[in-house]
């Protein structure tokens, strides 16, 4: 596995998704070798399974070379391994492609979403991801795409690549919260959003909306769960938002039975993304049986919940009615979404991702 910060350090869903796919492979009788990124791994991470071995790589913690820089040394790690599958994830990464078949691996590519449309890369770091992309779409063995949306255009685009939809997994439902998020009320009701702190999770967004019905429901506040990478000003615009007072609470990055407690405690959750592959944190919110409102851009309506919890990208007065309504209202505070859910279990995604490694090796 290639493409990822650190199975444990990561902020993303790339990530989430590889920590869940990389354990959930090695309870069967595969070994995985996942390559980390140097900065990003610390002595404290959890222990994995005996399976899962991990090495850490170095890379420049700089955001226009980083994945290069680390993808170009990991493809070199993974041919003295000699693996059955180099599994890169992101398109990015994915521009390593060619190396690692000139150096004889059967390289899967996983399509996590169309990185170069995020706000934060400049035109030349957009053009890298692009052909990143183009890559993965001539070179590798096969390609998976956590969307649906974005597997048929690569069809499209690459009419003689072997081209497979495998969404992005649901962990297990969240065990019952035990205590309020920090510096949260005991008993207050609260919204929340799980993202990296970056301008297409377009935070600010939620918080100018719940701004404008604040006062009209002192009994809700607004937890935003998530961190950046490095220092911007848009995390300093958001922090500077969380005020004393505002009742807007930044609780950085958090993981396990902490991130499991705030969805478990939340009352609404709010995606308002104009970037997403397949929504992972939407789907954890799923899980927690929590109500959802989203921007309506097609990843998020590719998960096909009811109209009335979508609203336009960007509208913020729309987004702010749609949460006067959900917290002035008697609305159900818990929906039973496991019939969506079906598709987006763990179990079966690794299945159909091992079932993908056997087409490519030939064994099926």
């Amino acid at each position: 596995m290639l493409g990822l910060r650190s199975l444990h350090g990561g902020h993303g869903g790339v990530e989430t998704h590889i920590k869940h796919l990389a354990h959930r492979l090695a309870e069967g009788d595969a070994e995985v070798l996942v390559l980390e990124r140097a900065p990003y791994v610390t002595p404290d991470d959890p222990v994995d399974p005996a399976n899962v071995k991990r090495w850490s790589l170095p890379a420049p913690k700089d955001k226009h070379l980083e994945a290069l820089i680390h993808s170009t040394i990991g493809v070199f790690a993974a041919a003295w391994w000699r693996p059955d599958v180099l599994h890169v994830h992101a398109i990015g990464p994915a521009l390593v492609t060619p190396l690692g078949r000139l150096m004889g691996m059967r390289v899967v590519v996983t399509h996590h979403g169309d990185d170069y449309n995020r706000e934060k890369w400049s035109k030349f770091a957009k053009t890298m991801i692009r052909l990143g992309e183009q890559m993965a779409g001539r070179f590798s063995n096969g390609i998976i795409s956590v969307s649906g949306l974005a597997a048929n255009r690569l069809r499209t685009d690459y009419p003689r690549q072997r081209v497979e939809h495998v969404p992005n997994g649901v962990p297990p439902t969240p065990a019952p919260r035990k205590t309020w998020p920090n510096g949260v009320d005991p008993g207050q009701k609260y919204i929340l959003n799980v993202a990296r702190l970056v301008p297409e999770k377009r935070q600010i967004d939620l918080v100018r909306a719940f701004e404008k019905v604040r006062d009209k429901h002192p009994d809700w506040s607004l937890v935003l769960v998530g961190s950046a990478v490095t220092a911007s000003p848009y995390e300093a615009e958001i922090l500077q938002a969380a005020a004393p007072g505002s009742r807007i609470h930044c609780l950085g990055h958090q993981t396990g039975d902490d991130l499991a407690a705030a969805f478990a405690g939340a009352d609404l959750f709010v995606l308002p993304s104009s970037h997403e592959g397949n929504p992972i944190a939407m789907l954890e919110a799923m899980s927690a049986s929590l109500p959802i409102l989203a921007s309506d851009i097609p990843p998020n309506l590719e998960i096909e919940l009811p109209a009335a919890c979508y609203y336009p990208l960007g509208d913020t007065d729309s987004l702010a009615q749609a949460l006067d309504a959900v917290m002035g209202g008697q609305a159900e505070r818990r929906i039973d979404w496991s019939d969506k859910l079906q598709k987006y279990r763990w179990e079966e995604v690794t299945r159909r991702t091992a079932s993908f490694y056997n087409q490519v090796c030939g064994r099926t």
